[in-house]
């Protein structure tokens, strides 16, 4: 946080000569030829260990704050003993004025590590609580124990200030909440915390989503981020040099009392023929207690290259603008039509309990507008848990995205027999779905994909709120034979 220099520091300062001494006339000088009470000018830091400082601080400062042992008190009986809750030992930035601001209140901005800072006032006197000014939770911490989650929720920061400003003490008030299986407990919270000058320096680090496939496709966001607000911009050709030009920036703004602060950028690919990965340069910003960030390795963000054909259509008889491949997806002639090749996406286990993406294709095709896709489905029952007589969860998905657009998906459960095969599988026969991208001028060029099984990066485990795994009934396999626009 920028410090804000007292007046009578600033003159001081001023005034300082070689030894840190003030110089004065020879008037002003003493009998002895020292400054009355030969009294050093000191430096605002200082202050706190070499004289006391009694002057009332004003405007913000920065502390790291860290949260002591939680004590719970839950409704009715309380849950198994020896639960650790994700709040205990959490640090977080506050940003603390302690003085009258604008609104004859206190305020506050609460940064917890890799979140949005959140905006808090309170009022009055030397012990305020500061809660958000948006009347939610000032943060919220989730951890797991055993099949189970922990959910903490700080509602409140509740400070003792001293006769200057200092916070001394202080603690926080929130609610808890407990699941294992389907029984869940709720309770309330609260802990001492402990205060100090905030040295840490921001941190930075990138990831990319992966909202369709189990790897981040050209449309999916990258996302360059630090671990705490800073004070100063920072533009698209800073971190990423000339890829900048086929990128569409989106800074991440944050929330102050202050002025203006971001926490990084998160970007969208305009130019799909950028190299992948894209990387990113570190930039020496500075928090609001001026502490700068760490810069070190460049930052890679992972992403697919997906080639793209000249033909308004993929098929797998030619390797011209090859399709992009992920998961359990292979090229081959097995499930396809006579003489035919195509994508077999599987096989793979479809169930609420296998969420994600288990395979699949994408392509780009020029331009855009309603494309059709033509596949069949194969699933082979494996489990008699549940007693269904044909799959019930959606099994394919279908995207389809433009530079600079977000990605539109659809899904389908396919339709099944009523009655297997002689081999003892359900068969959908091959089938027409759909997808489109705008049609406009602008749009010169489409991405298309299908997914089978869930959407985005396949989940480690499931059942009742992250229980023992459920049995999965059926098996399921696609065979994609052709994605094309009119």
């Amino acid at each position: 946080m920028t410090r804000v220099a007292h007046l009578g520091f600033l003159f001081s300062l001023a005034l300082v000569a070689c030894g840190g001494r003030v110089n004065l006339d020879a008037d002003e000088m003493n009998e002895t030829g020292t400054p009355p009470g030969d009294a050093d000018v000191l430096l605002d830091g200082d202050r706190d260990t070499e004289l006391p400082d009694t002057r009332p601080i004003t405007g913000f400062r920065s502390y790291t704050v860290t949260v002591g042992a939680v004590k719970a008190t839950w409704m009715g009986a309380p849950p198994t003993p020896g639960i650790t809750h994700p709040s205990q030992g959490l640090q977080f930035r506050a940003d603390l004025d302690a003085g009258i601001g604008f609104d004859g209140g206190s305020r506050a901005v609460i940064a917890a590590k890799w979140s949005d800072a959140v905006l808090a006032r309170g009022c009055c006197g030397s012990k305020i609580t500061f809660r958000n000014d948006e009347k939610t939770a000032l943060a919220q911490v989730r951890g797991s124990i055993g099949y189970g989650q922990v959910d903490d929720w700080i509602n409140a920061l509740e400070v003792t200030f001293d006769a200057v400003g200092r916070p001394v003490s202080g603690r926080i008030i929130g609610q808890t909440q407990l699941i294992q299986g389907d029984v869940a407990w709720s309770g309330d919270i609260e802990a001492t915390v402990t205060f100090a000058p905030d040295t840490t320096r921001p941190e930075w680090r990138g990831s990319s989503a992966a909202t369709f496939a189990s790897v981040p496709l050209p449309w999916d966001v990258r996302t360059v981020e630090t671990s705490e607000p800073y004070v100063s911009g920072v533009d698209v050709a800073s971190l990423f040099g000339d890829a900048a030009k086929g990128l569409q920036p989106m800074p991440i703004e944050q929330k102050s009392w202050i002025g203006r602060a971001e926490r990084g950028m998160r970007v969208r690919l305009v130019d799909w023929e950028l190299p992948t990965p894209l990387t990113a340069k570190a930039q020496r910003v500075r928090d609001e207690a001026g502490n700068f960030a760490n810069v070190s390795a460049p930052i890679v963000l992972e992403g697919a290259r997906v080639a793209k054909r000249a033909e308004r259509y993929l098929r797998f008889d030619d390797y011209a603008g090859a399709a992009f491949l992920w998961g359990a997806a292979k090229v081959g002639t097995t499930g396809c039509r006579p003489g035919k090749r195509c994508v077999a996406i599987g096989p793979f286990k479809a169930s609420y309990c296998a969420p994600g993406s288990q395979g699949g294709v994408a392509t780009r095709l020029p331009g855009g507008g309603p494309a059709t896709v033509q596949l069949r489905g194969v699933a082979r029952r494996i489990s008699t848990w549940g007693g269904s007589t044909k799959p019930s969860v959606n099994v394919v998905h279908l995207a389809g995205a433009a530079p600079g657009i977000d990605a539109k998906v659809v899904s389908s459960t396919l339709t099944w027999p009523a009655t297997p095969g002689s081999d003892g599988t359900l068969d959908s026969g091959w089938t027409t779905l759909s997808v489109s991208t705008p049609i406009s001028e602008k749009v010169t060029e489409s991405a298309f994909a299908v997914s089978g099984g869930g959407i985005g990066r396949a989940a480690s485990g499931c059942g009742y709120y992250g229980g023992p795994p459920m049995p999965e009934e059926w098996e399921i396999t696609l065979y994609v034979e052709e994605i094309a626009l009119p």
